[in-house]
């Protein structure tokens, strides 16, 4: 299996910039909080409300991939970096089994449902490099930061092979455009509504 490679712009692009442009907005306003004065309870919630969304969606994840092997998704799991992380928080596996799983995230039935949530936890890894930034001088421990750190060096290629990949798939299609928007919309409103979520057990 090969990635796409090309770097041509296509409208899918712009598509998914300009249609999710008003949820990007709404997740950066969640972070706000995130910053040099963070302790280790509140970056905890920070992470275990991402594993919760990815401990569901990655399965599903994995599914398709099987099924159509589009794009280096083994290599793009981000559960183990949470464990990693979480684990350094003082969270082991029976510990994380407890935590609180996101009910509403959307299925991932074939290729559009796939590059849809792909957008979205993707896009996440070039937030996270910022947010790792704003958090160098956070009273954490070290060895806390596997996933916002996540590719590293590679963030940039990594990200640009899922655009090429999408670009790729959907080529111009429109119909297929609009899918991969509506599943990456999905996606963005069932994160944020559980980054959101008051828990009450």
């Amino acid at each position: 299996m090969r990635e796409q490679t090309s770097s041509v712009r296509v409208p899918v692009l712009a598509h998914l910039r300009d249609g999710t442009r008003d949820l990007h907005a709404a997740a950066e306003s969640t972070m706000v909080h995130l910053d040099s004065t963070v302790d280790e309870t509140g970056y905890r919630r920070f992470l275990e409300r991402w594993y919760g969304f990815h401990v569901v969606l990655e399965p599903r994840l994995s599914a398709w991939h099987r099924r159509e092997a589009l794009l280096d998704w083994d290599r793009r799991r981000k559960l183990p970096l949470l464990e990693s992380d979480l684990g350094t928080l003082g969270l082991d596996h029976q510990a994380r089994l407890g935590l609180p799983r996101c009910r509403c995230v959307p299925a991932v039935p074939a290729t559009a449902e796939a590059l849809g949530a792909l957008y979205v936890v993707e896009g996440s890894t070039l937030g996270g490099r910022v947010l790792r930034d704003r958090l160098c001088d956070a009273p954490l421990p070290p060895g806390c930061f596997r996933f916002l750190s996540s590719y590293g060096a590679e963030t940039g290629r990594r990200w640009h092979g899922y655009r090429a990949t999408t670009v790729a798939w959907v080529g111009d299609d429109g119909a297929r455009a609009d899918a991969v928007l509506c599943a990456a919309r999905a996606a963005f409103t069932a994160l944020l509504a559980w980054q959101t979520l008051e828990l009450t057990s």
